[in-house]
């Protein structure tokens, strides 16, 4: 799976590049038909001490998007996750609902 990072308006740290890539490296658990996916980090213009984190994620024939906002990167980084890993399972099981109806 290739993982891309964008930080806007500041710069990402390599140790914060490595953190991210291993959260990412996780929705693997959820689903395993991940082709690529896409981080963009950004500070919020309206708020200076918000962060924004948005996550694009790449399965068969569609981009499944999620996005938070934290105090920190980090914070928003791990809500994007949770919601990304949220709905790689409701995708996974529309998936196996639509192979037990075709199955039938």
């Amino acid at each position: 799976m290739e993982v891309r990072i964008t930080s806007r308006r500041f710069s990402l740290g390599e140790s914060q590049k490595r953190e991210i890539e291993e959260k990412v490296s996780k929705l693997t658990q959820y689903y395993d038909g991940i082709t690529d996916t896409q981080v963009i980090l950004d500070h919020s213009s309206s708020s200076s001490s918000s962060k924004i984190a948005e996550l694009n994620v790449n399965v068969f024939r569609q981009t499944l998007v999620s996005q938070a906002e934290g105090d920190t990167i980090e914070s928003a980084m791990d809500a994007a996750a949770e919601r990304m890993r949220r709905q790689l399972m409701r995708y996974k099981e529309k998936l196996r609902s639509k192979n037990k109806d075709f199955m039938r």
